[in-house]
């Protein structure tokens, strides 16, 4: 899913919960929308900097680490618990929806095992994917007022 889905997502997220504090906000979008560092070049692994690129645009090599899976859901929960908020869980698991709406290769249990996903609801930067921003967008403006 696109950086500003995940944004305006993750402000939702917030609002619902009722986040008033910068620590808090600051929690919300590491676990929301900062996760996905590892999607840019400098943040990735050795073996999809200096492999095959052939592999990485066919999608038989991830671009994402093991914190967009739901694995890592047995860290985010003691974190949770650590910092007496629900708000890293909350953000993380709108994030992970988020992406596991669209296609591409997701290993869920990796690095436990190497199970691969493809599927998706939405085909990967489709018009359908760039859409669902401006939706969250209008949810946002009618429910709190505010863009």
């Amino acid at each position: 899913m696109i950086f500003t889905t995940h944004t305006i997502a993750t402000i939702g997220v917030g609002k619902l919960l009722g986040i008033k504090t910068t620590r808090d906000w600051f929690l919300a979008f590491i676990f929301g929308v900062l996760v996905d560092l590892d999607h840019f070049k400098v943040f990735r692994p050795k073996y999809i900097n200096n492999g095959d690129w052939r592999k990485f645009f066919k999608g038989e090599l991830p671009v994402r680490s093991f914190f967009q899976e739901p694995i890592f859901v047995f860290l985010v929960i003691p974190i949770s618990f650590y910092l007496k908020s629900p708000i890293p869980m909350a953000s993380w698991a709108i994030h992970v929806f988020l992406d596991y709406l669209v296609e591409g290769v997701k290993r869920p249990f990796w690095p436990l095992f190497n199970l691969v996903l493809r599927e998706g609801f939405l085909p990967n930067y489709s018009i359908y994917e760039f859409l669902i921003t401006p939706l969250f967008l209008l949810v946002l403006f009618f429910r709190w007022g505010i863009i």
